[in-house]
């Protein structure tokens, strides 16, 4: 289902299953559900607020003032908490980091390409839809979309990355998409020899974050809206340094993070599944493998007759085999 008009606060109160949540759910399912099924919010955090800014004021910067707020102190302070936590709606920034971010937005809003995403894309529209499986209601909601693609996305990866699971080295594609998506991430140098902003230190990132889940999950999603493949729909990120000197790149992510996101997202998803059917939701891995094991002689004690059996000790063998 598409919801174009769908408001922020809307969309994050709908219960169905966001990329973010199942995120945490893979962390830990007692997590997930203290802080998604309970309501249980870890409170203001700077990076919602910052990013809130730069990404209102680079799709949508005639909303920005009407929901900024200031104050005279830094992040974190006591003054800054007060503030952020007793204006749910506004986003609450720094005086002192004001122009910082500011200059963020005006470098980027001049590069040519984010200019014609900017005239070409729709901006945050909502998708739901179900998961054929585990018939799991399923969300999301991309930053830019729109039909094709406004100039040739068929970008170089050179990451150099050390890390087996995400080598993105020397991956190039051509292709025109029926779906782009773009998604913006402003991100600091951070620390270290490899800065989380930089080619050379993205990969981390992706694998820290899960951005290769965030990449499939969207495809995956909208694929069901459109009902289409995938692999027709392309997922953009562009990078946006928060830190001097000022850059940004673009890049997809290359097959083999797309595949590696596509089989740990299916079997978060089973694992979720099957917590929500037995409303049990264990701290840790250990937990669900316990619980999938119970679950299997529960069905085969209760079953009615031999053919059941045989289908729940089958199914069992699957499930405990897949976790």
């Amino acid at each position: 289902m598409y919801k174009p008009d769908m408001p922020a606060k809307e969309y994050h109160a709908n219960e169905a299953t966001s990329r973010s949540a199942l995120s945490l759910f893979a962390e830990s399912p007692l997590q997930y559900k203290h802080k998604i099924l309970d309501g249980n919010s870890n409170g203001v955090k700077q990076a919602f607020h910052e990013g809130t800014y730069l990404h209102t004021g680079l799709m949508e910067p005639d909303k920005l003032p009407k929901q900024l707020m200031t104050t005279s102190t830094l992040y974190n302070s006591q003054t800054w908490r007060d503030t952020a936590r007793d204006n749910p709606d506004s986003v609450v920034i720094p005086e002192k980091e004001v122009d910082k971010l500011n200059s963020i937005l005006q470098f980027a809003a001049s590069d040519k390409h984010v200019i014609e995403i900017l005239k070409a894309g729709k901006v945050e529209e909502s998708f739901f839809t179900e998961d054929p499986v585990t018939k799991l209601p399923l969300k999301c909601r991309p930053d830019m979309w729109f039909e094709g693609a406004p100039w040739d996305v068929g970008l170089h990866y050179n990451f150099g990355s050390t890390n087996p699971d995400f080598n993105l080295t020397g991956y190039d594609k051509r292709f025109t998409p029926r779906i782009t998506v773009v998604d913006w991430k402003f991100i600091g140098a951070g620390r270290g020899a490899n800065p989380s902003h930089m080619p050379s230190g993205f990969a981390w990132t992706v694998r820290d974050y899960k951005y290769h889940w965030q990449a499939m999950w969207y495809r995956w999603v909208m694929s069901l809206e459109f009902k289409c493949d995938p692999e027709e729909i392309a997922f953009v990120f562009c990078i946006i340094s928060k830190d001097e000197p000022l850059h940004l790149w673009f890049t997809e992510l290359p097959p083999i993070a797309n595949d590696i996101a596509a089989r740990e997202i299916r079997d978060n998803l089973d694992k979720l599944g099957m917590c929500k059917k037995a409303d049990d939701y264990p701290a840790t891995g250990k937990g669900i493998n316990d619980m999938a094991t119970y679950m299997h002689w529960l069905n085969f004690f209760n079953s009615s007759d031999g053919d059941d059996i045989a289908n729940c000790a089958t199914e069992g063998m699957v499930l405990n085999g897949r976790l």
